[in-house]
């Protein structure tokens, strides 16, 4: 009788003692290339990093700015870093780290009019390119092969140059420009998107360095993400590094 009261005593006091408080939160800031963030693609992919993130107790808020102000407040610790960007153009900024592997391997394709029909792959370097600004490792690989290219802050802009002839083509990842086509279905009719690739890009998550703790806790959630998730999103398939 005495053990069935011990343990009744027991069970009450157990019951009665306060709930272990719920861990905090952890809160990060991410830029957000606003060029692309109304793009299906990038929506998605916010989303998936978000939820990936959420298990793992990090809530990640996005910031849309233009890029080179992105990376410039991430560097300063103004924000925690960017949601996604190529290593070689962050580079002189002593601040940021990335992700161990790219979160993403893009395709760099020419887009061009219909009616241009002397433009091949072949022969890229006779025509007038357009791409984005402070895309290092396409504009290294464009110095290699001796083609001129501008470089301009919207691929909005890009793609009226050239309906307008201003340039004959313009350089993007694959997966902006089908974001692109997908809200303008129109478009169709009007540009081409060559079959072949011109480069490739590797992505990564970007840190301040004041927050590399979280490198691994994040790279883990991704990468369970990329495993049980990523089938969810038909967007992401292509471009996302699965032995990320």
């Amino acid at each position: 009788m005495r053990a069935v009261k011990a343990l009744l005593l027991f069970l009450t006091t157990i019951m009665l003692l306060p709930a272990a408080p719920a861990a905090e939160s952890i809160h990060i800031s991410l830029a957000a290339q606003e060029s692309f963030v109304a793009l299906p693609v990038i929506i998605d992919l916010k989303e998936f990093i978000t939820n990936a993130l959420k298990k793992e107790n990090i809530v990640v808020t996005f910031v849309p700015l233009p890029v080179t102000r992105g990376t410039s407040l991430a560097d300063k610790g103004e924000l925690d870093g960017e949601m996604i960007r190529d290593k070689e153009s962050i580079e002189g900024f002593s601040n940021l780290i990335t992700s161990t592997h790219p979160l993403a391997v893009v395709h760099f394709k020419a887009v061009y009019l219909k009616s241009n029909t002397k433009f091949k792959h072949e022969n890229m370097k006779d025509f007038r390119c357009g791409t984005l600004l402070n895309n290092r490792q396409v504009q290294a690989k464009l110095e290699a092969d001796k083609i001129k290219c501008l470089e301009f802050k919207s691929p909005m802009q890009t793609f009226q140059l050239v309906k307008a002839g201003r340039i004959d083509y313009v350089l993007l990842a694959n997966e902006i420009i089908d974001g692109f086509f997908e809200r303008n279905p129109s478009w169709k009719e009007i540009y081409v998107i060559d079959e072949k690739p011109y480069t490739d890009m590797r992505l990564y998550l970007v840190l301040n360095k004041k927050r590399a703790d979280l490198i691994p806790v994040i790279e883990k959630a991704l990468r369970a993400a990329i495993k049980s998730e990523l089938p969810k999103y038909k967007r992401l398939q292509q471009g996302i590094n699965k032995n990320f």
